[in-house]
Parts: C-alpha cells; sequence; structure tokens
C-alpha cells in the first residue's frame, strides 16, 4: 500500500506561544510504503458471506517520510528543549490495521471498498512535537497515531 497524507498534529496548550506551558501545533505532509497481510484472506469459502467482509481485515508495517513545520511553545527552562518554529523531515515505521469493506464489485477482480486504518507511526526523530526534552523521562522519539478513512480501488 501506498499512502499520502496531509494533517495537523496538535498537543498541549498550543493557544498562546507565551504560556509557559508545552504545547505545539504542527502542520504536516506524509508518505508511507506500506506491506499488508491479510490472514483470513487465504481462506477461500466463496459461500460465506462473512467471510467475504472478515478476510479484507489486514495487519500492517512499512517505512514512511514525514515533512513537518511545527510552531511549539518558547518555555525558558532549557530542560524542556524547546525549538519554538521548527521545519525538518524524519522517517518513521508506520504499524498498522484496518479493514477494506467491499462496496463495489466489477469484471476482472476490480473492485472499489470503503477503507477504515488506524496507525502507529514511531518516529525516528524527536522533533515531531516541536520539543526536544534533556531529562531522562523523555529518551525516547517521538510517537503519533492517525485513524483514517477512505477509498480503495483494486485494479
Amino acid at each position: 500500500n501506498i499512502d499520502v497524507q496531509k494533517g495537523w498534529l496538535k498537543a498541549g496548550d498550543h493557544s498562546s506561544v507565551t504560556s509557559g506551558i508545552m504545547g505545539s501545533d504542527n502542520s504536516y505532509f506524509s508518505m508511507a510504503l506500506t506491506a499488508r497481510f491479510l490472514p483470513l484472506g487465504l481462506i477461500k469459502d466463496s459461500k460465506s458471506e462473512a467471510l467475504k467482509y472478515l478476510s479484507e481485515i489486514y495487519g500492517g508495517v512499512g517505512l514512511g517520510f514525514i515533512a513537518n513545520s511545527v510552531k511549539a511553545n518558547t518555555i525558558i527552562s532549557p530542560d524542556f528543549g524547546s525549538l519554538g518554529d521548527y521545519s525538518g523531515t524524519a522517517l518513521f515505521l508506520p504499524i498498522e490495521a484496518g479493514i477494506n469493506v467491499p462496496v463495489l464489485l466489477m469484471t476482472n477482480n476490480k473492485s472499489l471498498s470503503i477503507n477504515v486504518n488506524y496507525r502507529v507511526n514511531l518516529a525516528f526523530s524527536d522533533k515531531i512535537d516541536g520539543y526536544v526534552p534533556s531529562v531522562a523521562a523523555n529518551e525516547k522519539n517521538d510517537a503519533f497515531n492517525t485513524l483514517t478513512a477512505g477509498l480503495v480501488l483494486k485494479f
């Protein structure tokens, strides 16, 4: 699967950049390539109506790229590692689960489906939220989740 997303990530109190409270607003663009496995799709039973839908449940993993422009609240303490206004890029590991619900079957095994997908994105960067704290509690890179819905055309 190849997908392209444009979205916004928000965290904390981002209403005022001088609030003294952590908060960020991030506009991002991402692309990801994922391999999906449909375990129930291996079962061939053309008579089962339930299996027709259950066979479209999948899990997947891949590699993605994110370009982000984040505005983080400025915090005086250097321990918080506020980047202020930051634009950058990073790779991320998408881990996902979802389902394709068939709505239209066409000739030659072509179909149109509605897709619902939940993804955990593990970034290879700690700058996605606009902060790089220097405290021991922040030894991990950033992560974010996405829930998407869309149309899938199989051809």
